[in-house]
């Protein structure tokens, strides 16, 4: 029995839906095929990562951003830098930051579980120095396996 015998029982007054379906199925396979090839190729799997590290991007922006305007510190905030914490199963960046104030003064600030967890997602392990600055003046991430060049980062485009 093949794969069409139950639908072309289901819809054995309207031949034509059958046909369509037929055709629209060797299409959906000839399309799963080529998605298949070019995630085994890795050319698929890299733009996926790619656009997923955007995303997460994104949504890390916008926490920081949402987070810091609750809070009613958004006029005077530049940027914001996450630091990593050691578990038991290894350092990751977390959601205490180092808010970076336009005068250069640094504030320790919670962000929250959200955050953590999109920094978690987006970076994983990392070292123990390891930090990623969020500069909120250009929209834009850096991370570094070293904090103090993330700072050093923030305080050069601050002057």
């Amino acid at each position: 029995m093949d794969e069409f015998a139950v639908l072309r029982e289901l819809f054995a007054d309207e031949p034509a839906t059958v046909h369509e379906l037929r055709a629209a199925w060797e299409r959906a396979r000839s399309l799963f095929a080529t998605v298949h090839d070019k995630y085994e190729s890795g050319v698929l799997r890299d733009e996926l990562n790619r656009h997923a590290t955007t995303a997460n991007e994104a949504l890390l922006l916008e926490l920081v951003r949402e987070t810091l305007a609750r809070e009613g510190l958004t006029d005077d905030v530049v940027a914001a830098v996450f630091t990593a914490q050691e578990w038991d199963n290894g350092c990751f960046l977390n959601e205490h930051a180092r808010v970076v104030r336009r005068d250069g003064a640094r504030i320790r600030f919670d962000f929250g579980e959200a955050v953590e967890d999109v920094l978690i997602e987006e970076y994983g392990p990392v070292g123990r120095d390891a930090a990623v600055g969020v500069d909120l003046r250009s929209g834009t991430m850096t991370f570094d396996i070293d904090a103090s060049n993330v700072f050093a980062r923030i305080a050069a485009t601050n002057s």
